[in-house]
């Protein structure tokens, strides 16, 4: 089978706006879609013009945080969603997803399709967010 990666989500900011891609070839793929994987989000963080910045390490740790918290909010909204019927796939636990992902150099940079067969998916859901002050808590965003 075909690996596609479909990214659902591009970008989320702080102001609680989300702008969604969706590749145009998905109603293509939408059924042969059996087991999605969602990845860490990348993190950005907007540090300019700001006074008391966090050290290198406590950004580091910041965004470490920070991208295992939205992988795992997003998991369980779409498990919750998936248990009313909201969904013909399954998701990938993320911890397998995280396992096999540190099996390459996170330096590495490699294609949706070659991520996808690294975890044995037919697509995987990946997310951008740019956060800047006030810095994050440690507690997941809410699931409304």
């Amino acid at each position: 089978m075909r690996n596609i990666a479909v990214a659902v989500i591009a970008a989320i900011g702080l102001t609680g706006c989300v702008e969604t891609y969706t590749a145009p070839d998905f109603e293509e793929y939408r059924n042969a879609h059996k087991m999605v994987a969602i990845l860490p989000f990348d993190i950005d963080i907007n540090v300019s013009g700001q006074g008391n910045m966090p050290s290198t390490e406590e950004l580091e740790a910041i965004m470490a945080d920070q991208t295992k918290i939205l992988q795992r909010a997003l998991y369980t909204r779409l498990l919750a969603k998936q248990e009313e019927g909201g969904y013909t796939v399954d998701f990938q636990d993320i911890d397998d997803t995280n396992i096999r992902l540190s099996r390459i150099d996170p330096h590495t940079l490699i294609s949706k399709e070659d991520t996808c067969a690294l975890l044995d998916v037919d697509a995987v859901v990946s997310g951008r967010v740019l956060l800047g002050k006030p810095w994050p808590c440690r507690s997941p965003i809410p699931a409304n």
